[in-house]
């Protein structure tokens, strides 16, 4: 799977499955004049800062019945973007997933440790918060999560481009990660 994220501008591809557009955190800060002229970036910096509780729908066992579930997001890393979800296509991969078969039983979050399994990869939303170190997409920004969420940035394939062959390449939600079938999703790269 390569991922794509769309902004407010042309579909870039990702670097690393990371979210595409060109803006600064003050930039969304100015983006939003209802808010006083000293807090707008401190308003988005605490938001990245907090865990977030996210409200989903997961797999609490391989092939049971998906439920509610409600989890505390840790606070977002540098390169992290979080994205209010309003859409979320459903893949066979995830059909995988949540029934722990078709050589993807070593990748769900049972095999992780996790006690809920929460697919998802095909999402679309609006940003709501970015890390410190993200510049390319900013709150309000309108964006998509692919397959990955993650990669080295140091290998032969990453610094050509080719982020989707990273030895280290992190799935969305494979490996304990919580997809989007959620109100919101938080990515690390």
């Amino acid at each position: 799977h390569t991922s794509y994220i769309v902004g407010k501008s042309k579909p870039q591809r990702s670097a690393a499955a990371g979210i595409a557009s060109a803006q600064t955190i003050e930039d969304a800060a100015a983006a939003h004049p209802q808010l006083p002229q000293n807090s707008k970036a401190l308003t988005f910096k605490s938001n990245m800062a907090t865990p977030r509780t996210i409200n989903a729908y997961a797999a609490l066992g391989p092939s049971k019945q998906m439920v509610p579930y409600t989890f505390e997001a840790p606070p977002l890393p540098p390169a992290g973007v979080e994205v209010k979800v309003t859409h979320c296509g459903l893949c066979g991969s995830d059909v995988h997933l949540w029934q722990s078969d078709g050589g993807y039983k070593d990748f769900t979050a049972w095999a992780a440790g996790k006690d809920a399994q929460i697919c998802g990869h095909e999402v679309i939303g609006e940003v709501t918060a970015v890390g410190s170190a993200v510049t390319h997409v900013k709150p309000g920004d309108r964006a998509g999560v692919g397959w990955q969420n993650g990669a080295c940035h140091n290998c032969e394939w990453c610094l050509r481009g080719d982020e989707q062959l990273c030895g280290s390449v992190s799935c969305t939600c494979c490996e304990g990660n919580e997809g989007g079938f959620a109100d919101y999703i938080r990515v690390k790269d």
